[in-house]
């Protein structure tokens, strides 16, 4: 009785493990996309003629 128990807490346990250890890479993919699609931040870096509204990667790192 007492190992199904601890068993199944186990398993609840290691279902929110993924979701804990995932947020740190989502917080620095947000921070990279929100940054470089910043008006200042691509012109203090010239980068207005590689990253621009419409574009493909201005598009993916809104998505970021």
């Amino acid at each position: 009785m007492k190992s199904k128990l601890f068993e199944s807490l186990q398993r609840c346990g290691r279902a929110f493990m993924l979701p804990i250890a995932i947020l740190p890479v989502a917080g620095l993919l947000l921070g990279i996309g929100s940054s470089f699609t910043n008006a200042t931040t691509l012109e203090a870096y010239r980068l207005t003629g590689v990253i621009y509204e419409g574009g493909v990667l201005y598009t993916i790192l809104s998505i970021m």
